[in-house]
């Protein structure tokens, strides 16, 4: 997606009050930040794909960077700890829905070395995203199937 749509009233929502409640302000901050990353990272057209896979290079060590600040003054880095704990509110409040998936991977063997393998990856999708579709993903999405969420789809 190019940009994503912004209800005047998300800080009002259930899900943002939950957040605010449990995480205040920095709760608040790190779900709009994974708004943004979610409407960069999820495509847009025909390629829109409204889950977002934690598996390299987008890793969950990336995901906390990107959307997390670090609480201790000496660490630059938010840890996937915090973001662990972070996503398991956003889940709680029903911002996301967490999952997994498997896929091709590298493990580390018995020796210690890299080999290809399984690979279980955790997966988040933000409840409802598709609402917040800007306009030309939305008439994509509902391409011939009439006036759908982002309306002007083709009608034969």
């Amino acid at each position: 997606m190019l940009w994503f749509k912004h209800w005047h009233n998300l800080r009002n929502s259930p899900p943002m009050k939950y957040i605010r409640a449990v995480k205040g302000d920095a709760g608040v901050a790190a779900a709009y930040r994974l708004l943004e990353v979610m409407t960069e990272r999820c495509g847009s057209g025909a390629n829109f794909n409204p889950k977002l896979m934690l598996a390299p290079p987008y890793t969950e060590h990336w995901l906390a960077c990107e959307i997390l600040t670090s609480d201790d003054d000496y660490n630059n880095e938010p840890s996937t700890t915090q973001l662990s704990a972070m996503l398991e509110v956003f889940e709680t409040g029903g911002l996301i829905q967490l999952g997994s998936e498997t896929g091709q991977g590298r493990i580390k063997d018995a020796k210690g070395n890299w080999q290809p393998g399984e690979v279980t990856f955790t997966t988040l999708e933000l409840c409802n995203f598709e609402e917040l579709q800007d306009t030309w993903t939305a008439r994509w999405q509902h391409k011939g199937v009439g006036q759908g969420k982002g309306g002007g789809g083709r009608t034969t």
